[in-house]
């Protein structure tokens, strides 16, 4: 069979619940309409069709395992604001030495071991690399979470997968090593990627390899290794990897951000409970 018929039993099989029906309208033309036109205009791809693999991830999260060695589910965790609209930070965070102190000041000022945020960000702090383009062609719009932690802290398979890929995403600004794992859930295929990792996090991996919920996968690299960023897990998911190996853009254009914002739902709806 193949993806297209499976797509469709799927379809068919959450159609008859009236609750995923309504959970699916709620989550597709009520929370996130433009995702769903997005993703619907370039795609293909119906926005009650969107809601529903949304809703899948909001399933999938009621039993999904920490992300991080430092508990994220139940806890109050600090949210930080990278965004150019942010005043104490904003367009001061192009400088790189600017961001490490901001991300410092945010450390002691909430007194937390993580902080996180991020998803569909406008920073600045892409400016200074040539890695993200100039002028019209510069990419800004963030597509994941950010979750600052120090170097060494461990991450985990929220839910179960393969490994799909990984590299050494090496280069200023760039993920350094990158992780992309492959699950497939209820017929639905989509991919989890965990980039600004520790090399040695790569070691031993192999493409198909099984990891089970909860399996740790990898730890947090410094920035000698990890694209010269103050220590944190870039976590994506990803709907199509399309032709990506071992990478996939963590940063859109402004012009790309409707069908991103599609491929690329909120991170939140499996980490978060």
């Amino acid at each position: 069979m193949d993806q297209k018929s499976k797509n469709q039993d799927w379809y068919k099989k959450y159609i008859k619940s009236d609750l995923n029906i309504f959970q699916c309208f709620l989550h597709a033309v009520v929370k996130n309409p433009l995702h769903c036109r997005g993703f619907s205009e370039s795609s293909g791809k119906s926005p009650i069709f969107v809601g529903m693999l949304h809703a899948l991830l909001r399933r999938l999260s009621q039993g999904a395992a920490e992300l991080l060695s430092i508990p994220l589910r139940g806890k109050n965790r600090p949210y930080i604001d990278l965004s150019i609209h942010n005043p104490e930070g904003g367009p001061q965070l192009a400088d790189r030495a600017e961001l490490w102190r901001f991300i410092g000041k945010q450390y002691l000022q909430h007194r937390s071991p993580i902080l996180w945020g991020g998803y569909l960000e406008k920073r600045a702090s892409y400016a200074q690399s040539a890695h993200f383009g100039k002028g019209e062609q510069a990419r800004d719009q963030h597509l994941g979470i950010d979750f600052w932690a120090a170097e060494g802290t461990e991450v985990f398979a929220p839910i179960a997968g393969k490994v799909h890929s990984f590299a050494d995403n090496s280069g200023f600004s760039n993920y350094g090593p990158t992780i992309i794992l492959k699950h497939e859930f209820e017929g639905l295929r989509f991919h989890t990627l965990y980039g600004h990792l520790s090399r040695a996090s790569l070691e031993g991996l192999e493409a198909g390899l099984p990891l089970q919920l909860g399996q740790r996968i990898a730890a947090l690299g410094n920035d000698q290794e990890n694209g010269g960023w103050p220590p944190h897990l870039h976590f994506q998911i990803v709907f199509d990897l399309q032709t990506w190996v071992g990478d996939y853009p963590g940063v859109c254009r402004e012009a790309d951000l409707p069908y991103y914002m599609g491929n690329c739902p909120d991170p939140g709806l499996l980490v978060f409970d």
